[in-house]
């Protein structure tokens, strides 16, 4: 089980994040190569659990300057919430004692930004699958609409924020597991917004 709480889970991600942007690596990354057979024999004990995007630019181990084993990642398109999704979150909280689990968009999101363009042009994504993905997230570019965005840009970066605590909020709700745990103060959920051209994750609701 993780042997250390939210706010220390955090602060680990935090610290990754700003050795990334430093353009440093930390010797527990650099060293994960010999580390393989250890934890295949021990199993893992993810600090944190990381709901991104699957975007190619944003990856949360090499983001956080993370090594094998410390994070617990899934990835979707614009970082929604699944029903697989939410059962591998409850798995590492659960079976881990993982604390923390951070939503995790990205500015210039194209999942999002593909979003925005089906709900102004009013037309349909390319096949069922893709319009899963743009129903999930054509509330937070409505609200974002509403906000009074007015060029596309704006509203994406604006819709891309919503969208990170829109699914914060639902991983709770939809969870029990994850809710018991949250009202018990051994887990806690937050967003973060990383950006692609400075390399920085702001964090959200912390």
């Amino acid at each position: 089980m993780s042997q250390i709480n939210h706010k220390e889970a955090l602060n680990r991600l935090k610290e990754g994040n700003d050795r990334f942007v430093q353009g440093v690596k930390s010797i527990n990354s650099l060293m994960t190569h010999k580390q393989r057979e250890e934890l295949a024999d021990r199993g893992q004990r993810p600090y944190a659990i990381v709901l991104g995007c699957a975007d190619s630019r944003a990856p949360a181990e090499t983001v956080f300057d993370a090594g094998l084993g410390d994070l617990f990642v899934v990835r979707l398109a614009g970082n929604i919430i699944s029903p697989m999704g939410l059962g591998s979150i409850e798995f590492a909280a659960a079976n881990f004692g993982t604390p923390l689990c951070v939503v995790l968009g990205h500015t210039k999101c194209g999942a999002v930004a593909a979003t925005v363009e089906a709900v102004s042009k009013k037309k349909r994504a390319p096949s069922d699958h893709i319009q899963d993905i743009v129903l999930e997230i054509e509330p937070s570019v409505k609200l974002a609409m509403a906000a009074g965005s007015k060029d596309d840009r704006s509203i994406v970066e604006e819709a891309a924020k919503l969208n990170v605590i829109r699914n914060m909020e639902r991983i709770l709700e939809r969870s029990k597991i994850l809710s018991e745990l949250a009202e018990k103060e051994q887990f806690k959920v937050v967003g973060g917004i990383y950006n692609l051209n400075t390399g920085y994750v702001d964090f959200i609701r912390e």
